[in-house]
């Protein structure tokens, strides 16, 4: 996948695909039987699958170094979150985001980015389009990912 050829569109094939392979779906069957979930825990793990290959690929794209694939692999991941049904739809980040780190990331994010400024007691009820959600937390997932795997 990660060669001079590659496209942004290959490359967003590639993450659609990833999602909806047979194994992806065993993995996530296994794991619900040993560790049975509520319907939060489902939607906060479903959440975290969309976002894993997008900070994969990041992370290998950066590695690489390349310039014209950096420039793919981002372009890719706009097509990649601009396929998700609902993306207007609006959610309670709460039902999504439960870890105090990322939640300070995101609203630091959130008052960069789009001026929207949220207080540590109301992070859970705070109120944002999917769309938005998922491409914010990518970018924080991604820079997590890079930071993790570089330690």
């Amino acid at each position: 996948m990660f060669d001079r050829k590659a496209t942004a569109q290959k490359i967003a094939e590639y993450l659609r695909s990833w999602f909806l392979a047979a194994d992806t779906a065993n993995y996530i069957g296994a794991y619900q039987a040993v560790v049975p979930l509520d319907e939060a825990e489902r939607r906060r793990m479903y959440f975290s699958l969309q976002l894993f290959p997008i900070s994969v690929t990041y992370t290998i794209a950066e590695a690489k170094n390349e310039s014209m694939l950096m420039d793919a692999t981002r372009d890719a991941h706009d097509l990649y979150l601009s396929g998700f049904r609902d993306k207007d739809q609006i959610v309670r980040i709460g039902d999504y985001i439960i870890w105090r780190v990322e939640l300070e990331a995101l609203a630091h994010l959130l008052r960069e980015n789009f001026s929207q400024l949220i207080v540590p007691s109301e992070f859970e009820d705070h109120q944002m389009r999917y769309g938005m959600l998922l491409k914010s937390v990518s970018e924080i997932r991604k820079r997590t990912f890079g930071t993790d795997l570089t330690m």
